[in-house]
């Protein structure tokens, strides 16, 4: 509830509890501290080749990187080389990685289509219904956005402690989840470092948190997971 304080139950900051988990990235970027699953797929032009065309999933990648060492890496590119895409490339990759059997995918990416609305609910179901984390960034500015709006994703907006395991809870939906994403330390290509604010950056805090609970807990599902984090969440008041 609102103002309640919040204890916590789960030892969710020892790093003696990382394993491994596997995670889908979009569009990474080649970077020295990451390493990329060989099963990697572009679904732009449906070919094996995951390799990237720019730094965001980079970025997103090294986030999550940070707080769960051990995730293996799936990096699924739905955008061109003018980091412009197309929606059917967006839902091919979505279906691809729950094939795939990944366990938990960032999403810091959406689309407005009101035509595309019916295709990702179904393929977010399917994601859902085969107990996949999709921990999806809400849009930087007002206005629906797919799937971020879904009930059944872990729908992220950002806050600005520079904390990276502080996080929130929001009773009051569609957006549930707060992380930070307010100057960001991220990767960037070739090695690089820079600093960056948005939601795209809030959600693999979150991603992180996901895969790291699905380390010491792979059978639990999108909805128990949730509830993990709900009753682990920082107490608001206490932040102010």
């Amino acid at each position: 509830m609102p103002g309640s304080k919040r204890k916590i139950c789960f030892p969710i900051t020892n790093r003696a509890y990382y394993g491994r988990s596997q995670l889908l990235i979009r569009k990474l970027h080649a970077h020295p501290d990451l390493d990329l699953h060989p099963q990697s797929w572009n679904a732009s032009s449906d070919t094996p080749d995951g390799s990237p065309t720019g730094n965001h999933g980079t970025a997103c990648a090294g986030i999550v990187v940070g707080l769960a060492p051990e995730v293996e890496i799936y990096s699924v590119r739905v955008l061109g080389a003018d980091l412009r895409g197309k929606g059917a490339a967006f839902l091919a990759g979505l279906e691809w990685a729950v094939e795939k059997g990944v366990q938990a995918m960032n999403l810091s990416l959406s689309s407005k289509s009101e035509r595309l609305f019916p295709f990702f609910h179904e393929v977010v179901d399917q994601a859902y219904f085969h107990q996949v984390c999709l921990v999806s960034a809400v849009n930087n500015v007002p206005g629906l956005s797919f799937p971020s709006t879904f009930s059944s994703v872990f729908s992220v907006a950002a806050h600005g402690i520079p904390e990276p395991e502080t996080f929130f809870y929001n009773p009051s939906p569609p957006v549930e989840w707060g992380a930070w994403g307010v100057d960001v330390p991220i990767g960037w290509k070739d090695g690089a470092t820079t600093v960056a604010t948005g939601n795209s950056f809030a959600a693999p805090h979150m991603c992180g948190l996901v895969a790291r609970i699905l380390s010491k807990h792979p059978g639990l599902t999108p909805f128990e997971v949730k509830a993990v984090l709900a009753a682990i969440a920082n107490d608001p008041a206490a932040a102010d």
